[in-house]
């Protein structure tokens, strides 16, 4: 009789339905305790898990290590390197890339950025990396107003949200660059590279309607 007991116990926990159980417990489990990361860029208060406060390590118990890569990153005004982290390096739609304020204890992110196809983050109106310029009018509610495309480049940034209803979310502490697209010839490109300024309403601006391809924010970095 204990024979068939042992015996009968073994198949129940080796049967199919035994097993679906235990792993289902176990993804629920999982979900339980994963930590729930914002998709929100809050300008000057987070983009992402970043905050003013965000430090390597708190990043990593977060995110886990290997979504947190100590790295030179790319400077905002593009020359040369500064000391960074990129979050998500191995996931290019999520991937955001960080400049610390205190160099030597890794902390205080000075600014963070999401640029090229990481359009995993958005703003609270529903701003993100791909948002074209008419879609930006859209969500501004009106005309807002551009840099002039300089001698060889293929980007601009927005210079004022024209008191829209963009102004009061991205207007503080946050960059948004447009890129026009990679098909667009030097010829369609002359009458943009004119001037300082162009209004976003521009025909010739409007016809290529570019499409966001970076946001930054900016952290306040306590002394």
């Amino acid at each position: 009789m204990r024979t068939l007991l042992l015996v009968g116990v073994l198949l129940l926990f080796c049967s199919p339905a035994f097993a679906g159980a235990n792993s289902t417990a176990a993804k629920a489990s999982s979900t339980a305790t994963a930590p729930s990361i914002p998709r929100v860029i809050e300008p000057g208060a987070r983009l992402g898990p970043v905050t003013a406060a965000s430090t390597l390590d708190n990043l990593r118990a977060a995110l886990g290590k290997r979504n947190v890569s100590l790295e030179m990153v790319q400077a905002e005004d593009g020359k040369g390197k500064v000391s960074g982290a990129v979050l998500y390096p191995g996931d290019a739609k999520k991937r955001i890339e960080l400049a610390w304020g205190d160099t030597l204890t890794k902390s205080r992110p000075r600014w963070a950025r999401v640029r090229n196809t990481a359009n995993w983050w958005h703003t609270p109106a529903g701003v993100r990396v791909g948002t074209t310029l008419r879609d930006l009018e859209k969500l501004n509610g009106r005309a807002f107003t551009v840099t002039s495309f300089r001698s060889g480049e293929r980007r601009i940034v927005v210079h004022s949200w024209n008191k829209g209803n963009l102004a009061d979310e991205m207007g503080k502490k946050t960059h948004v660059w447009l890129a026009v697209p990679t098909a667009t010839t030097k010829s369609q490109m002359v009458p943009l590279s004119q001037g300082t300024l162009l209004p976003s309403g521009d025909p010739p601006l409007r016809r290529l309607n570019p499409h966001v391809t970076e946001i930054s924010t900016k952290f306040e970095v306590a002394s």
